[in-house]
């Protein structure tokens, strides 16, 4: 393990006059880390090398230069002792006789982007998991500077501590003295602000907020609001995860109410959370719910979105169990889905063994309704090839019950309601001789179904009468 400073040299400054360097002789006083320690060293980023050194005895010292800055110090003679390298090693020296690592990494004057992709590369491959770092962003240009913190967070992903990042209040208009002490100042909002973008992008894209609700509860000014709103969206998921249906449509409602007491109470401690409010709302499809007091988690609508919103963030498994157990649950007006279910496969008959035996017997009970038959016919046969594909994720290892529901796979694309729909579409590069483990293959082959059969299923309870 080692302590890293990853510094990103500064070019001398030079005389505005005579355009010369001004040779750095005049030293300056550092303070920073609360006045605890202090180094004397010229205004470069000499100074807060010196002063880090001074204060957590860093090992080793990771140096950009561009172009410019190497010529400059040749320029000042091989044994001028006025280099980056030559007046740390100095200072330290001084400081406690100690010695210090320094490791180069060039770059050009105007670096195009691949380049300083390059260059950040290289460094975090030089980073260790075990090591510690710390970044001085006080110098040198800002698109790299600003790729230097980024790529610091990305090495904390393999374990890296980051320590910190550097700046230092310099004004070229103050005389620095020892008496008004030029202060260096530990940085870590810029790193939460990455850490929380991060954390809320990882939710926009796959619906889990455990990223985010780590980064609020390591912001030093969090409050117990905040927690809330993230606690009961973390419950949310996971009840989500293990298809409790009524108890994450409650859930979601409960989201919905912590959310609006955050907004009431004007006592956020964290900006970023604000900011986020909007987002997160919207990626929880909070604006779309029908809350309806006590009844919301038997509405419909509501596990509708939810197996929308499954879909949405590719939690297929759990769009289609959802949707398997509840939907025909509400189209049927029953409570016990086990028996809408037998019903609406097998009728009130023998169960059928066979899903062509089922394919035949479950459209019998619909000629009767005129008009509403061929829109039921059409449910039910994407109702069974959904079922057919949750069949095959609860026994995918055996043999017979996968080979029915192939068999069935070919009825759904033989059928007059379904074979010209989108779904029987994106099917037909498999054709002949489809299988399950091609649909299960092509996600969006079984997101196109769930759309269409809750497309066709409306808000209509017509189907209370099979």
């Amino acid at each position: 393990m080692s302590k890293i400073l990853l510094v990103y040299v500064s070019m001398y400054p030079v005389d505005k006059y005579t355009k010369e360097v001004i040779v750095p002789a005049k030293e300056t006083w550092y303070g920073g880390m609360g006045n605890d320690y202090k180094v004397s060293a010229p205004y470069t980023n000499v100074g807060p090398a010196a002063l880090l050194y001074n204060a957590e005895k860093i090992e080793k010292v990771f140096t950009i230069k561009s172009d410019s800055v190497r010529e400059k110090e040749r320029g000042f003679g091989k044994d001028s002792g006025i280099s980056f390298e030559d007046k740390l090693k100095g200072i330290i020296k001084n400081i406690d006789g100690g010695s210090i690592e320094l490791i180069p990494f060039d770059i050009s004057d105007q670096p195009d982007d691949k380049e300083i992709l390059e260059v950040v590369s290289r460094i975090g491959n030089a980073i260790d998991n075990k090591d510690e770092l710390y970044v001085d962003l006080s110098g040198g240009q800002r698109q790299v500077a600003i790729l230097l913190e980024v790529v610091s967070k990305i090495v904390t992903l393999k374990g890296t501590k980051l320590c910190g990042t550097l700046t230092n209040s310099f004004n070229s208009s103050v005389n620095y003295t020892e008496s008004s002490p030029l202060e260096v100042i530990m940085n870590t909002s810029t790193g939460h602000a990455i850490d929380f973008y991060s954390a809320l992008k990882l939710f926009c894209s796959t619906g889990k907020i455990n990223a985010l609700r780590e980064v609020i509860d390591d912001y030093e000014d969090n409050s117990d609001l905040e927690k809330g709103v993230l606690d009961v969206m973390d419950k949310f998921y996971s009840s989500l995860l293990l298809c409790q249906v009524d108890t994450t449509v409650k859930l979601w409602f409960n989201v919905i109410n912590e959310i609006e007491k955050y907004e009431k109470s004007y006592e956020s401690n964290n900006p970023l959370f604000m900011l986020s409010l909007d987002i997160l709302k919207d990626r929880m499809g909070l604006e779309q719910l029908d809350n309806d007091g006590e009844k919301n988690n038997k509405d419909m609508k509501n596990v509708k979105l939810l197996v929308k919103w499954c879909m949405k963030y590719n939690l297929l498994q759990q769009a289609i169990t959802i949707f398997n157990e509840r939907i025909p649950v509400y189209l049927f007006k029953d409570t016990k889905p086990s028996k809408t279910i037998n019903k609406l496969l097998y009728g009130n008959g023998k169960r059928c063994d066979t899903y062509d035996e089922v394919y035949n017997k479950r459209i019998e009970g619909f000629k009767k309704y005129g008009d509403e038959f061929i829109r039921q016919k059409k449910f039910f046969t994407y109702y069974l090839f959904i079922n057919s594909i949750r069949d095959h994720i609860n026994h995918a290892s055996e043999e017979e019950q996968r080979s029915n529901i192939d068999k069935y796979l070919q009825i759904f694309m033989e059928d007059e309601l379904t074979k010209d729909s989108q779904t029987a579409r994106l099917m037909q590069s498999f054709q002949p001789g489809i299988k399950i483990t091609d649909v299960m293959g092509q996600p969006e082959i079984v997101k196109r179904a769930l759309e269409e059969a809750l497309d066709i299923s409306g808000d209509s309870l017509y189907f209370d009468k099979i």
